[in-house]
């Protein structure tokens, strides 16, 4: 009798359901001029709680394959379109979903009608690990923050190629130790993460009495912060069930990745703040040579101070990690755009053992082929393969609906809007017939346009960009000088991305490296 009452109750829950979702989709009629987004066309008859995209979402993530089911899906829905569709409407657990790949759609998220679009209920599925910060915040709070960070991350505090050699020289060493094993191949991606991590402890603060990174806690943190972002992302894509995505685990992830923040920052800010407070008339003069120093200083309250220290390593160290990985994945792949690089880097540069000039932001930048390298693999494979994004009124995105696309649609207040980065950026109507190729020499020609956003655009633009950029540079150029070839170790054909909050290979970038003899 009970098991009959319940199999009742689940199916008058499941009625109810259809109904309020019949009447949340219908109190909204599209406004004239509007269209509707085409649909998914695989939804199984039977799925009246919309619960097959979700679940072929989360699979998809769980395999770390999530990038070639979006393109399937895209596929499929152009097929049975008979046009290029670019945006697709559908519903999850009675949320209505709108998920695009068009240009001029994310541009009007980014840019045009930022104010339209908050990052909203991302802000509680982020707080366990980021806490309060400019990744997921709205609004005055948003602004705030962004207006304290943007000073402490501008070009002249960055700049310091010192700390960058110091490290640099580092990772070179673990390479050549890497590279003497019987097998000679070396898996690159951790050694990029371990590197990128350690320059953005120093830069964040993150240092010891003796201004010195531990290794000891940046691998514990690197252990920890790598299982909660997985986390993380599942929360993201679970919406509204973002605490299903909830374990011990996780919490005992977050609360490592916080001591150890705790025990390197919290005296260094404690002590700014008694000064400044016995001292009101010298806090002008007080030294701001790093980062952390000018984030210590406008941050009034210690759990902002970590929270946003947490973010911009996001933005700085998994963002240069992710680039790099990616860059030496195609170079092995491509071995004459590796040799085009290292003609570059030697001309501009000389021999590691013999330099032509310092290595310096100017000199980075006027490296032409280097940049294009570094373009060309933001835009194959950007840090943040796709966003999310909810809207905050009534409001419409410019091209979507229609029979070809080119109608806006309506998107009611509380809609989610989900844009692929990745999808973008390989789009062959702005890219060509080659868009999924790596060709760095495209670059002299191509000109940035709204196709092309690896970092976002728009107010929201990444703040650790500058720093991460530098950082992949300068490591790029001090590697090239040291190995004369690289041969690719990879066996698949299709890479997995790894599904988290930015897309590392799944099972790294496996290299052979042939020193230069000089």
């Amino acid at each position: 009798m009970s098991l009959m009452l319940l199999v009742a109750y689940a199916c008058l829950l499941s009625i109810a359901f259809v109904i309020y979702r019949f009447i949340q989709a219908t109190s909204k009629l599209p406004p004239a001029g509007c269209g509707v987004a085409p649909v998914p066309p695989f939804r199984p008859w039977w799925d009246i709680l919309d619960l097959h995209m979700l679940f072929s979402e989360i699979y998809a993530a769980w395999d770390n394959t999530l990038h070639t089911f979006e393109r399937s899906t895209w596929d499929r829905l152009c097929e049975k379109s008979g046009y290029t569709v670019r945006t697709m409407g559908f519903s999850r657990l009675g949320t209505t979903t709108v998920y695009t790949t068009d240009p001029v759609n994310i541009n009007a998220i980014l840019v045009s009608q930022f104010p339209d679009f908050l990052v909203g209920g991302r802000r509680h599925s982020l707080e366990p690990l980021l806490g309060y910060q400019i990744l997921s915040i709205d609004g005055h709070a948003w602004k705030q923050s962004r207006n304290k960070i943007r000073p402490a991350v501008t070009r002249e505090r960055v700049n310091d190629l010192n700390a960058y050699e110091m490290h640099t020289a580092a990772l070179l060493k673990e390479i050549e130790h890497h590279g003497k094993r019987g097998t000679r191949t070396i898996e690159l991606q951790s050694l990029f993460e371990h590197h990128t991590l350690v320059i953005s402890m120093d830069f964040y603060g993150l240092t010891n009495s003796s201004s010195q990174v531990d290794d000891k806690d940046a691998k514990l943190f690197a252990s920890a912060f790598g299982l909660a972002q997985g986390y993380l992302i599942h929360r993201v894509m679970l919406g509204k069930l973002y605490m299903l995505a909830d374990s011990p685990a996780f919490r005992r992830a977050c609360k490592a990745c916080h001591d150890i923040v705790d025990k390197k920052a919290m005296p260094k800010w404690i002590r700014v703040h008694a000064f400044k407070h016995a001292n009101p008339t010298l806090q002008d003069a007080m030294p701001t040579h790093r980062v952390f120093d000018e984030l210590v200083q406008v941050t009034d309250s210690y759990t902002r101070l970590r929270s946003e220290i947490l973010g911009l390593i996001i933005a700085t160290r998994d963002n240069a990690a992710v680039v790099m990985t990616w860059m030496f994945y195609y170079l092995a792949r491509h071995p004459e755009t590796y040799n085009l690089l290292r003609e570059a880097v030697v001309q501009h540069f000389g021999h590691i053992a013999n330099p032509e000039q310092p290595l310096s932001f100017e000199a980075l930048k006027a490296c032409t082929y280097l940049q294009y390298c570094i373009k060309e693999a933001l835009r194959l494979e950007p840090p943040i393969t796709r966003s999310l994004k909810t809207a905050a009124q009534d409001t419409t995105l410019p091209r979507g609906g229609g029979a070809d696309d080119s109608l806006p649609i309506f998107v009611p207040k509380g809609t989610d809007v989900i844009w692929s980065t990745r999808e973008m950026q390989r789009d062959q109507e702005y890219w060509g017939k080659d868009a999924d190729e790596w060709r760095p020499d495209r670059w002299y020609t191509a000109r940035p346009t709204i196709a092309y956003a690896p970092f976002n655009a728009g107010p929201r633009t990444c703040p650790g960009q500058q720093m991460g950029l530098t950082l992949v540079a300068y490591t790029m150029v001090r590697i090239v000088q040291q190995y004369e070839r690289i041969e690719s170790c990879e066996t698949e054909d299709v890479p997995k991305i790894v599904t988290g909050l930015v897309g590392f290979k799944h099972g790294g970038v496996k290299v052979r490296m042939i020193p230069a003899t000089f």
